[in-house]
């Protein structure tokens, strides 16, 4: 069982340069740094993509995201659901 900060670096850093966007709205970027705050804890690496998944679902689904910013979290899920479906 991976449990280390390394197993999900690259989604990490992504979510990171999207944090750091200025038209990214406050809100969407709270629930962006809780999902960096869970995907860098000590939980075993699945437990860690689902949190992240159920933090950053809802996202896609808000009127005030710009389509560039859409567009970048629908990656960081993608890259999320693929981590997951690699553990399997």
């Amino acid at each position: 069982m991976i449990t280390t900060t390394q197993d999900c670096g690259e989604i990490v850093c992504a979510l990171r340069d999207l944090e750091n966007e200025f038209e990214v709205p406050k809100s969407v970027k709270l629930k962006i740094t809780k999902t960096i705050v869970v995907l860098e804890n000590g939980d075993p690496t699945r437990i860690k993509l689902n949190k992240a998944l159920n933090e950053l679902e809802s996202l896609g689904d808000d009127m005030n995201l710009q389509p560039m910013t859409r567009t970048a979290l629908l990656g960081v899920l993608s890259m999320i659901e693929s981590k997951t479906n690699s553990l399997r």
